[in-house]
């Protein structure tokens, strides 16, 4: 069985490099990325490639430019919803593995509020509180619904 060899545009090299960037821990949320001038020196690519990819990551939450200040790494927490949902339109392979992510952090949330409300964290009491109002909300909505 042979693997066809595709080739890639340079965007999406340089988002690939970028990826590679992000996901090293070399920067952290908030930190500025190199500027656009000594990535494509570096990667030897155009200005506007990178500049091509750096807006790509900005639409994604991932990445906010700031003119005359240059990109700067965002926290994790504003990754664009609307990325995400494009995601789970690529295909069933992708969603499944949203699914998958999606319930493993999930998982690791509910065991980590779990381990603080046995401290008794207070931020944790406040955690449970406030979800406990938004399933009774949510009952409260369900039970509406069925008399429409």
């Amino acid at each position: 069985m042979s693997t066809v060899i595709r080739q890639t545009t340079v965007v999406a090299q340089v988002m690939e490099r970028m990826k590679e960037l992000i996901a090293s821990n070399k920067y952290k949320p908030g930190d500025y990325l190199p500027p656009e001038t000594d990535l494509a020196k570096e990667w030897g690519v155009s200005r506007s490639s990178i500049r091509e990819a750096t807006k790509i990551f900005n639409y994604m939450g991932l990445l906010e430019s700031h003119a005359g200040r240059g990109t700067f790494l965002c926290e994790r927490t504003h990754i664009s919803s609307s990325a995400l949902s494009l995601v789970a339109l690529l295909g069933n392979n992708e969603s499944n593995e949203v699914v998958d992510m999606r319930f493993a952090l999930e998982l690791w949330c509910a065991l980590d509020l779990a381990a603080a409300y046995a401290n008794k964290v207070p931020a944790a009491y406040t955690s449970v509180e406030h979800m406990d109002a938004l399933v009774s909300r949510m009952s409260t909505a369900a039970s509406d619904s069925e008399l429409v």
